[in-house]
């Protein structure tokens, strides 16, 4: 007389369970360049990183090769926030643009310490990412690049920008208004070409506008506000961003370039000529 053997039904949410206290047990402490605290985060999943591969597909596929990019952004936002073991900290508003880039370095390495760049259609080179997060790391954050303030005067009145690293949620808010906005209007690649010039133009004051905090206008002793900070009042303050004089955008650029320089003086790497590259 034969017996059947019974097969245990599987518990997946007992393994899932289980994986998350296994993810818990190996967190790995990682540095955001702006806070004075470290971060505790699990390591990226398998789902996380075939995301991250589906995303960079769609980009190089998209005609447009916008949205894409802008996905890119709100789907990094998602990880980190997924990921991060310190519940109590508002990582959104928290945690800028510089140090989302740091983190994901950080996360990757922890996944494979290596990377190969491509540095033209029939090259590449390995680099070592321990490196990279060392340098991360080991660098103490100069908190005068965090924000600035730049005053103009002429007669007797004054114009002050209030400018600051853009954090994560303004980041993809912007990003995903704009993207909203374009998608309206570009259709196809041949209105994307046609109108190409324009939209580079406004991308590049899309990405001035995210550093602006506010613009204060004083005049005889009163003084008028204008929070950029509002995502409310993005076409109204879109529209008045271009008709500011351009000393006022050279004053945002210079800002802008000066974050890009120390972002790129910490999370670089070597080329074969000794030469550093920014890691982007």
């Amino acid at each position: 007389m034969s017996t059947k053997t019974k097969t245990k039904r599987t518990d997946y949410g007992a393994l899932l369970k289980d994986i998350e206290e296994f993810y818990e047990d190996n967190s790995i402490e990682v540095v955001a360049p702006t806070l004075d605290a470290p971060l505790h985060f699990k390591p990226l999943n398998v789902r996380q990183l075939k995301s991250f591969m589906s995303l960079q597909v769609k980009y190089e596929s998209d005609e447009l090769g916008v949205a894409q990019g802008l996905n890119i952004v709100e789907e990094l936002g998602n990880i980190l926030v997924e990921n991060c073991l310190d519940k109590d900290v508002d990582l959104l508003n928290t945690l800028t643009t510089l140090d989302r880039d740091a983190l994901v370095i950080q996360l990757r390495t922890h996944t494979n310490p290596e990377a190969d760049i491509q540095i033209g259609e029939d090259e590449s080179i390995t680099i070592d990412l321990i490196e990279v997060v060392d340098r991360i790391k080991g660098t103490k954050f100069d908190a005068d690049i965090m924000s600035t303030t730049k005053t103009l005067e002429y007669k007797n009145r004054t114009i002050s920008l209030e400018l600051q690293i853009p954090s994560l949620q303004r980041d993809i808010k912007i990003s995903k208004i704009f993207a909203d906005n374009m998608k309206k209007t570009i259709k196809n690649k041949d209105e994307f070409e046609e109108h190409a010039g324009d939209i580079f133009a406004q991308i590049f004051f899309i990405e001035l506008f995210k550093y602006i905090n506010r613009i204060t206008f004083t005049s005889k002793g009163s003084a008028e506000q204008i929070e950029f900070s509002n995502t409310k009042l993005f076409p109204q303050n879109v529209e008045f961003l271009e008709s500011l004089p351009t000393q006022i955008i050279t004053q945002i650029t210079s800002y802008v370039k000066e974050v890009k320089e120390y972002r790129d003086s910490i999370l670089y790497y070597l080329d074969k000529d000794g030469k550093k590259v920014p890691l982007d």
